[in-house]
């Protein structure tokens, strides 16, 4: 897989004037990411302004959220219908809404199929808290998140689905997986993908590491054959840092 892909998650940051300085500076940086899919997820009531600002340009944007209705009742929630026309693609289950506000694997696999029905590429989060790594059940935590998130979609192709993994306890604790470890699981979610896809499918399915990722540790993650790119939190909220993960990467 020749494309790398890296998504910028803005997380609950930034004032509208962070996003658009944020945004002009990546416009106007002339960075150079040929073969860099990029995607920028500012938080949802700045979408539409960073969507103004990079709408002509080789970015894409994503939402960090989807509720799992097309709409109705649902006080403060967004939908992907609602988003479909400034987002390409929506991250779905991050570890801080499944241990901070409960969503459960059946939550994330509704929202699944609301992306998939309204034409976005979904990025599905998966991975363990230390305490399941150290009691040894990572890998069939991760296996159950992966096996519930898409079933029963079983028509999901390349080209609308991600996967992330993400070990709870590397999240914005500076502290990141080893490269050897990250690997480690992220060819064990190829091959869980396998059991559900066609061969060639899960081994074209791009899976990415997330977890305090820099430009200091970015090469460490991608040079692994089965890591084709990195979920960036804190250091995507830095424009000079972010494109110098980006100069790393060529």
């Amino acid at each position: 897989m020749n494309q790398i892909y890296i998504v910028a998650n803005w997380k609950m940051n930034t004032s509208i004037s962070d996003s658009i300085n944020i945004s002009n500076m990546l416009i106007n940086s002339n960075l150079d990411h040929a073969n860099i899919n990029i995607t920028i997820c500012p938080p949802t009531l700045y979408i539409y302004p960073v969507y103004q600002i990079l709408k002509n340009s080789s970015f894409q944007i994503g939402a960090q959220n989807i509720y799992s209705e097309d709409n109705g009742a649902f006080t403060g929630e967004i939908s992907a219908r609602m988003i479909k026309d400034f987002c390409d693609t929506v991250i779905i289950g991050h570890s801080e809404r499944r241990q901070i506000l409960k969503e459960s694997n059946q939550d994330i696999n509704q929202k699944f199929i609301s992306a998939k029905n309204f034409n976005l590429n979904s990025i599905i989060c998966v991975g363990e808290t230390i305490e399941e790594r150290e009691t040894g059940t990572a890998k069939e935590i991760v296996t159950k998140q992966i096996l519930s998130a898409l079933k029963p979609v079983s028509n999901f192709t390349n080209t609308n689905l991600m996967i992330a993994y993400e070990p709870v306890w590397a999240i914005g604790s500076g502290k990141a997986a080893t490269a050897k470890d990250a690997q480690n699981m992220c060819i064990h979610i190829r091959n869980t993908i396998s059991e559900i896809s066609e061969e060639k499918l899960s081994q074209n399915i791009p899976i990415l590491y997330g977890g305090s990722v820099n430009s200091d540790n970015i090469k460490q993650f991608i040079s692994q054959p089965d890591i084709n790119g990195a979920l960036i939190g804190s250091a995507s909220l830095d424009p000079n840092e972010f494109i110098k993960l980006i100069q790393k990467i060529k």
